[in-house]
């Protein structure tokens, strides 16, 4: 007969539960990051600035839309959990909280381009709030970076501006305006 020694010193393995967030960056491709079941914001805060490479972060945040359909900030120092509605996926934006007055001081040009897909982002959606005009002003920055110079024997008509995400609710006369500006940008 023979007996077997249970070894005590084995370890059990625990099972840790574990979120799944993601979070939507202003270049539209989509993160997933997995954190402990009770992480806090500030996990998640510094777990997505370290994959995103921010050095400048004092500007982003991440927010989250609650169950009012009420954009949020994400609190630091809450539980993601209590912050999100429950049962659903866990989604967070990545955007810029705060701009700066002087975009020429920032030191990273990374950020400076963050701070562009943000201005862009606002602008497409609808909720940069100016007039006409600085919307195609901005619009037809955008199509600078986006497409380069105006080419005069390229771009006869508005419809190079029709595939392009630039404005919100874009009609002729607002994607003229934007043309008009692009050409004086050389």
């Amino acid at each position: 007969m023979t007996i077997d020694v249970i070894d005590k010193t084995a370890v059990v393995e625990k099972k840790i539960k574990t979120i799944n967030v993601r979070v939507l960056h202003l270049d539209e491709t989509v993160h997933n990051f997995i954190l402990p079941h009770h992480a806090s914001g500030a996990e998640l805060y510094v777990q997505v600035m370290r994959k995103f490479n921010i050095l400048e972060s004092d500007y982003f945040d991440l927010e989250f839309m609650n169950e009012d359909g009420i954009r949020c900030w994400m609190d630091h120092t809450r539980p993601l959990l209590r912050q999100t509605a429950h049962g659903k996926d866990i989604v967070f934006r990545f955007c810029v909280k705060f701009y700066t007055p002087h975009p020429n001081l920032l030191e990273e040009e990374y950020t400076r381009y963050l701070f562009a897909l943000q201005i862009k982002r606002d602008l497409v959606t609808g909720v940069l709030i100016c007039s006409e005009n600085t919307a195609a002003l901005l619009g037809s920055y955008i199509v600078q970076a986006e497409i380069g110079d105006f080419i005069k024997e390229e771009y006869r008509d508005i419809s190079y501006l029709r595939n392009l995400k630039i404005l919100h609710e874009p009609n002729d006369d607002r994607l003229r305006r934007v043309m008009d500006f692009h050409k004086n940008h050389m």
